[in-house]
């Protein structure tokens, strides 16, 4: 099977709009893609590395700005829609930084083009990256896993679903960070609440009232036979002996 006719099975068994039209679209603008321009962030010097990060700082305020303008609920929730959106654009810059991987189908098995000396030639090649990997269903995605479906394939499930981990990690990672972002932004100007500092006094009373709560529970739920609670109460009535005495 050639990998058009490969490309046109899979497109058939994955009905997912958003990804689907990921996929497709780095099968038609694949050197768009593969082109994209990456600014380079690496300083000049320790004062470049100075306007570099405060260049970013701003840049990731403004966009924090401007998804709490647009989604709204951020950063305490986010539509399944606007996330399938929102991740799209985190999924193509996943792509610039992780290239596909150009395989070989030798024997049912998965092999990477650039580690082989020699590609026989009647080989089915076939790209896997982020859009191909995303673009399955999570019910396309576990056929390839199942002995019974017409599209079982263990070797590519394995190769998808390590790729698919690291992108959904990437994704989750990325939307965390603006969700982070934003409570900044609501933060901002707001006074923020300290806890009285307890007088010292107070604090080793509570401190020995701690310890002896542990060192009980560790004698009679844990059976540390370190855990001497007839010592200990004697040394802290000890300690508090002398304490006191100096006051």
């Amino acid at each position: 099977m050639g990998l058009g006719s490969g490309i046109s099975i899979l497109l058939d068994a994955i009905p997912c709009p958003v990804y689907q039209s990921i996929f497709i679209g780095e099968i038609m603008a694949k050197a768009k893609f593969q082109t994209a321009q990456t600014v380079n962030y690496t300083p000049a010097s320790i004062r470049d590395l100075g306007y570099k990060q405060a260049v970013i700082g701003d840049t990731t305020e403004s966009l924090a700005k401007w998804a709490k303008e647009h989604i709204p609920t951020l950063p305490d929730s986010i539509s399944d829609e606007a996330k399938d959106e929102l991740y799209s654009g985190y999924i193509l810059r996943f792509s610039e930084n992780n290239p596909d991987v150009e395989y070989a189908v030798i024997g049912g098995n998965y092999l990477p083009v650039s580690e082989l000396q020699d590609v026989p030639e009647k080989a089915e090649r076939i790209n896997i990256g982020a859009s191909f990997a995303m673009s399955f269903t999570q019910q396309a995605f576990g056929a390839l896993n199942n002995d019974k479906s017409a599209s079982y394939n263990p070797k590519l499930h394995e190769i998808i679903k390590k790729l698919r981990e690291k992108i959904n990690k990437y994704c989750s990672n990325r939307l965390g960070a603006l969700k982070s972002e934003i409570k900044k932004l609501d933060n901002q100007g707001k006074e923020r609440s300290r806890a009285q500092a307890l007088e010292f006094a107070d604090f080793l009373n509570k401190t020995f009232d701690n310890m002896q709560t542990r060192c009980k529970t560790a004698k009679t739920q844990r059976g540390d036979e370190t855990a001497n609670l007839d010592l200990f109460i004697a040394a802290k009535a000890a300690f508090f002996a002398k304490w006191n005495a100096g006051k």
